[in-house]
């Protein structure tokens, strides 16, 4: 309420509007104003400082990823390398399975921290639970002991990987950016009970908007590049923000159509898990 009413809190108040991003190169700052600008969020659009030819904004279907649960394929080195990535989760009857796609995502993190091996690397999540099971500290904690057992990493490098959830990536920056189950049923996060709160404000469009907002906070934390990660239908709004060619459909949703689609998948048992595509 501050930030909305900010002249009658603060008469002696002035605004002033801090126009340019020296952390994020120009592609990204150009897609998050879009992405800020198509979904009716107006505002002076930043401006960039960093202007080369080594950002992008990536989508990565993880679901394409592979890790080595076969027993028959013990003695092989990619059973053994991967051994880190079979996570196993305990159900209620007290038996465990493999949690296959939490491993999925795992894997992809490591090999995209190889692949700007020195560099910082910021690992986002909505929530503070990767898939509702695993804490993010636990996981930047076996993540970093990999990296310098398995991979020969310093602790110095091993170091520059955080993991963070959005809200707390407020302030924080990195040269890479993973955000993590970039799904739509995740992001933007519409609790089931949103609706039960309409008669206090808190209504669908309220939500999305600060959503948007929390979305574009995360977008923006990149110097030079961003992974969104996902399994199954990837969030909209990761999709508005890709580098690379994206279909008409994803590129010209409206706002409205939007909160049709949210309102329509409020219940859980609505989200799909797997991506026709």
């Amino acid at each position: 309420r501050y930030f909305d009413c900010f002249e009658k809190y603060f008469p002696d108040g002035e605004t002033v509007n801090i126009a340019t991003n020296y952390r994020s190169d120009k592609v990204i700052v150009q897609k998050s104003n879009n992405f800020m600008n198509d979904n009716g969020i107006m505002g002076a659009p930043a401006k960039w400082n960093r202007d080369k030819n080594d950002a992008s904004i990536e989508l990565i279907n993880i679901d394409d990823v592979w890790v080595e649960y076969r027993e028959v394929e013990a003695n092989t080195e990619e059973y053994k390398t991967d051994l880190t990535y079979r996570m196993l989760l305990n159900l209620e009857n007290g038996t465990a399975q493999y949690d296959q796609t939490s491993g999925r995502y795992l894997k992809k993190c490591v090999e995209l921290i190889e692949k700007h091996k020195g560099s910082s690397v910021l690992i986002l999540h909505r929530k503070k639970q990767l898939r509702g099971k695993y804490d993010l500290n636990n996981l930047q904690t076996r993540i970093r002991r990999y990296l310098e057992k398995e991979k020969h990493f310093t602790p110095k490098d091993s170091g520059k990987v955080r993991f963070e959830t959005m809200h707390r990536a407020k302030g924080i920056e990195a040269e890479i950016v993973i955000v993590l189950e970039a799904n739509r049923k995740n992001i933007p996060l519409i609790h089931p009970d949103t609706e039960l709160f309409e008669a206090f404000g808190l209504t669908p469009d309220v939500v999305i908007e600060d959503e948007k907002r929390l979305f574009y906070v995360a977008l923006t934390r990149a110097e030079q590049i961003v992974y969104f990660l996902y399994d199954g239908y990837v969030s909209e709004f990761a999709s508005m923000c890709e580098s690379k060619p994206i279909s008409k459909t994803t590129a010209n949703i409206s706002h409205e159509q939007l909160i049709e689609f949210l309102e329509s998948n409020m219940e859980p048992s609505n989200c799909l898990k797997s991506d026709p595509k």
